[in-house]
């Protein structure tokens, strides 16, 4: 069987109005802000669990931009899953501008 993912880690966008945007998850949403900085910003529903679900990216020129989408990261659960996203993504031939790896060690909710 092809792997599947198992989660989705967070979403970044990019924004036109970063205070803007900062407000909007801070005090409408009421995430957290976990780390920020002139370009950028990170917010979490659960920071004790999770660093971040959302990147907020300085870079979008206009709101008619349809650009918006910086990033979307998926979990899998072995590193021979992401190969064979890999081999299938190229297999389909779907563009693909990078993959990052990032390797985590369980959450405590998932330590039991």
């Amino acid at each position: 069987m092809s792997a599947k993912v198992s989660g989705l880690g967070h979403i970044g966008f990019y924004v036109q109005d970063l205070e803007l945007m900062k407000d909007f998850y801070a005090n409408f949403i009421g995430m957290q802000l976990t780390k920020v900085s002139q370009n950028g910003a990170f917010f979490s529903a659960d920071p004790a669990a999770c660093d971040h679900e959302i990147a907020l990216m300085v870079g979008r020129p206009s709101l008619a931009d349809p650009h918006w989408i910086q990033q979307v990261s998926m979990q899998v659960d072995s590193l021979d899953d992401l190969r064979d996203f890999k081999q299938r993504i190229g297999e389909k031939g779907y563009k693909l501008d990078r993959i990052c790896l990032l390797y985590t060690s369980p959450s405590p909710r998932d330590r039991g």
